[in-house]
């Protein structure tokens, strides 16, 4: 016999690179269920008498290894185009149980091989390979979380402050598929099921956002802060305090000083060329552009000149030779350089290309290359 709170216990165990989603489950009392489902806002239903029965392994693996995969699958928004809510409900269950032991789970679960498929496929393609097995009996609870909705989950309603919106789901998702990936780089291989890696892997190339957008938002908002207010004088735009006998230069906003450092070591020959082809574009939009190569040494590149590659290189001294002046400097380098111990007095952003482990000193703001 097991307690709810014991099975949640369970859970952690058994899959503890879950912890955020199993956090985010709000358990809720549904006596006479008969087993457990979860709904679209991660509410967990349950039968008490249900989870009595089974040990504490056993509803910590139904908990932590299946009803939160129906969420973290996002089988609710991936169903909504199946017909069959009970078909596609039971397509689930197997795209999450392939992944378990039999022994791990009660008796009673489904398995691809009940409706003569094979193991490792989606739910959408065991939804199109259900056509013999079982008859339609419950197989499961079920619920909207599994893309098969019940009728009294109208209930929580009334307390819809205390459910998980469709947005703050998907940020569990991607937090979660992080952490699967951290602690199957910490512990191993074999320490995380197949299909749970490809699962995270393919989560964290759907969130990335490209960076070419997170480098113009960075640059935007750093070109902003420089030139908000009218700080200065020119002739190249006359005051609107316009006298016939006195001409008056006009107020005009500073533009900032852009500094691009690219790092010409042989390995940033092909992939670099192109990249700071794209930087010099976003650059351009928000001020005036200076743009250095370093190897061993620095030196100011001239408009036509192109971007080759070269031996090692010491980005010490291209941060040295970038002007003092400058707003804030954009340097692409494959990592493989020493790096100043303190920073050059102007905000340098950062990126890493390749798949250099090097770690960016800590005054300086990484832009991920997605």
């Amino acid at each position: 016999m097991s307690s709810l709170e014991e099975a949640f216990l369970a859970a952690r165990i058994f899959r503890p690179y879950y912890a955020r989603a199993l956090a985010a489950l709000r358990p809720v009392e549904r006596p006479g269920l008969g087993t457990m489902a979860v709904d679209k806002n991660w509410n967990l239903y349950f039968d008490p008498k249900h989870i009595e029965k089974l040990t504490s392994a056993v509803a910590g693996v139904c908990i932590g290894g299946h009803e939160v995969e129906h969420l973290l699958r996002n089988h609710c928004s991936r169903g909504e185009n199946f017909g069959d809510a009970w078909k596609w409900n039971v397509a689930g269950d197997m795209e999450i149980n392939d992944e378990l032991k039999k022994e791990e789970f009660p008796v009673s679960h489904v398995r691809p091989e009940h409706f003569l498929c094979p193991d490792g496929l989606t739910a959408e393609e065991y939804y199109e390979k259900i056509t013999v097995g079982k008859s339609r009996e419950k197989l499961c609870g079920g619920g909207s979380g599994a893309g098969n909705p019940l009728e009294w989950e109208t209930d929580c309603k009334e307390e819809a402050d205390k459910n998980i919106s469709e947005e703050r789901g998907e940020k569990i998702r991607e937090q979660v598929a992080r952490d699967v990936k951290t602690f199957s780089e910490k512990n191993g291989r074999g320490t995380v099921p197949a299909g749970i890696l490809v699962w995270a892997d393919s989560k964290i190339e759907e969130s990335k956002i490209p960076w070419q957008r997170v480098l113009r938002g960075k640059i935007k908002m750093n070109a902003r802060a420089f030139s908000r207010g009218r700080a200065d004088f020119s002739y190249t735009k006359l005051s609107r305090r316009f006298s016939p006998n006195f001409i008056r230069p006009g107020a005009v906003s500073p533009q900032p000083k852009i500094s691009i450092l690219a790092d010409t070591s042989g390995s940033m020959e092909n992939e670099g060329g192109k990249v700071l082809g794209e930087i010099k574009n976003i650059c351009r939009k928000f001020g005036d552009v200076e743009i250095f190569s370093c190897d061993t040494e620095a030196r100011k590149v001239g408009r036509r000149k192109k971007f080759l590659g070269g031996g090692g290189t010491d980005l010490r001294a291209g941060l040295e030779k970038i002007p003092r002046e400058t707003t804030f400097a954009v340097v692409i380098t494959d990592g493989e350089t020493p790096w100043p111990e303190n920073s050059p007095g102007y905000p340098v952003f950062v990126m890493v290309l390749g798949n250099s482990k090097t770690e960016i000193p800590g005054w300086a703001i990484q832009v991920e290359n997605s």
